[in-house]
């Protein structure tokens, strides 16, 4: 009796454990012989209790690379490499996700193993050269294109999520999100993207721009009249991309344009440090231009209002005070108010 109870208690186990390993999918990479590369790879990992996201590897020489990553719910996996742009397979559990290609790099691979990852990986591959670009006006299109034709199919909500530029192009994001429907609007293929805003399609609406007070050099109050002359606000960090490219458009706005009683140009810091703002508004002396600071960065009220979200950011107004342009390029913030200054 005694050994019977045991053989049950172990079969019990043996049977939990061979239930246990079914919570993962795994992934095979095939590639060259000459690849030998390790690939960071992030997924979302969750079941009723909550969830996690993981961060691995996997190792691929010679080739060839396997891992087994543990999961319960669906989960979009992530593959990085040298490129900013990821390999995406969609992963459920049990799934053995196999990934081919003729290239090290991953917007080049194909992958099987279900339905929805086969048809990412063939996107991928039909817009290899567009991905490889970086070029996220290129890449809008092409997302762009297949949300149109499928707007049921949840791989164009995948595709919106995680590879339209919504900075570039909010109110395209806004038409292609409100068009989903049926499958591609089900929540839970939202519910794989770890973005907070990623069920909103609510762009915020530009509204005029009157006056708007803000704290200049000294602590002295700086108040920008956007009803009477064209005005642009550049809101910035230090750690910006790009920030001597639009520091030097200023510059050179200022220099045009030297009268400041018939134009605005405001330069805000979005930084919690005073002295990381005034050393660095020293070192790009900037002349004839309101050099300001929000030290509470994006919860200050003046920058939610205005719905400033990142930096860096420009606004430009027309002398009625009506915003014409919401965006991260200088070039355009420049085009557009050295228009409305001519």
């Amino acid at each position: 009796m005694k050994r019977l109870v045991i053989f049950s208690i172990i079969c019990l186990a043996l049977t939990l454990l061979a239930g246990c390993s079914k919570n993962q999918f795994s992934i095979d990479i095939s590639l060259p012989g000459d690849v030998n590369r390790t690939y960071r790879v992030l997924y979302y990992a969750s079941d009723s209790r909550g969830g996690m996201l993981r961060e691995t590897a996997i190792s691929v020489a010679n080739g060839k690379g396997q891992i087994v990553c543990p999961a319960v719910n669906p989960s979009l996996v992530y593959i990085f490499s040298h490129s900013p742009i990821p390999f995406i397979c969609y992963a459920e559990k049990g799934d053995k996700i196999v990934i081919s290609g003729k290239s090290a790099e991953p917007y080049a691979w194909s992958a099987a193993g279900n339905d929805m990852t086969a048809a990412l990986s063939e996107w991928m591959v039909k817009n290899s050269e567009t991905v490889a670009s970086a070029d996220n006006a290129r890449i809008n299109r092409a997302v762009s294109d297949y949300v149109k034709t499928n707007p049921s199919d949840p791989i164009s909500t995948i595709l919106l999520l995680n590879f339209f530029s919504r900075r570039i192009d909010e109110p395209g994001y806004a038409l292609l999100s409100a068009s989903l429907k049926g499958d591609a609007a089900d929540s839970r293929y939202f519910d794989l993207v770890s973005r907070a805003d990623a069920r909103s399609s609510t762009v915020v609406k530009p509204a005029k721009i009157k006056t708007l007070l803000l704290q200049a050099d000294g602590n002295v109050p700086a108040l920008v009249r956007a009803d009477s002359a064209p005005t642009l606000l550049y809101f910035w960090s230090r750690d910006n991309s790009g920030r001597d490219a639009a520091i030097d458009s200023l510059r050179v706005l200022a220099k045009e344009f030297r009268d400041s009683a018939s134009r605005n140009i405001a330069y805000v810091c979005m930084e919690p440090d005073s002295l990381a703002w005034q050393n660095a508004s020293r070192n790009d002396s900037l002349s004839k231009v309101v050099r300001a600071w929000m030290p509470l960065g994006f919860a200050d009220r003046r920058a939610m209002s205005l719905g400033v979200t990142r930096t860096p950011y420009f606004i430009v107004t027309d002398t009625l005070g009506a915003q014409v342009y919401r965006g991260e390029s200088p070039d355009s913030a420049a085009a557009l108010f050295r228009s409305l200054m001519k």
